[in-house]
């Protein structure tokens, strides 16, 4: 069936301030895992999931495509990005622009070992997506120049500042089947 909720984990420790708030009853996990979370006991039952035989999640995470992340904005959400996108299989952030702050960005690069561009077709030419970081106002030029450059776009918030935006980027993005995120947790 189809889970009634998906908690996010963010900390060490997380698993069991979780149980306890939402009054979590089974835990479940594979059977791989055997014995691993047998301390979570304690506050709810733990069921270990025999394999599906001939389906590995290891497996299909290596199958995936991997993609090369192009930054926009060097500001401090995506310094904040950028480390946090290490966590995320299959994907890599490789190159960052910011054309107002040339010295920050490259100091930016510099600190989180990506490679700095001096143009956008530079970036564009160095990755599959992009993740807009840049000032507000900047959002809805770079994400519709990243779409036309064929990339998919994950853009921070806000996303831009009417709905007739919103609908012509959407749009844009479904007839050249690109991925278009908010970046909204």
């Amino acid at each position: 069936g189809i889970a009634d909720e998906v908690i996010v984990e963010e900390y060490e420790g997380q698993k069991i301030d979780d149980i306890v708030r939402y009054g979590v009853d089974v835990f479940t996990v594979g059977s791989d895992w055997a014995g691993y979370f047998d301390y979570l006991k304690e506050y709810c039952e733990v069921v270990y999931l025999p394999r599906t035989q001939g389906i590995s999640s290891t497996q299909l995470r290596e199958e995936r495509p991997h993609v090369n992340i192009g930054v926009i904005g060097t500001g401090s959400i995506a310094r904040r990005f950028v480390p946090e996108s290490r966590y995320v299989n299959s994907n890599t952030v490789v190159s960052a622009y910011n054309p107002v702050d040339m010295d920050g960005c490259t100091r930016f690069c510099e600190e989180l070992d990506l490679k700095q561009v001096m143009s956008e077709e530079e970036l564009y030419s160095s990755c599959d997506a992009v993740y807009i970081a840049s000032p507000h106002f900047t959002h809805y030029d770079y994400v519709k120049r990243s779409l036309l450059a064929g990339k998919h776009v994950l853009c921070e918030t806000p996303f831009v500042f009417s709905k007739a935006q919103a609908e012509e980027l959407y749009s844009l993005a479904e007839q050249k089947k690109l991925v278009l995120m908010v970046a909204l947790k």
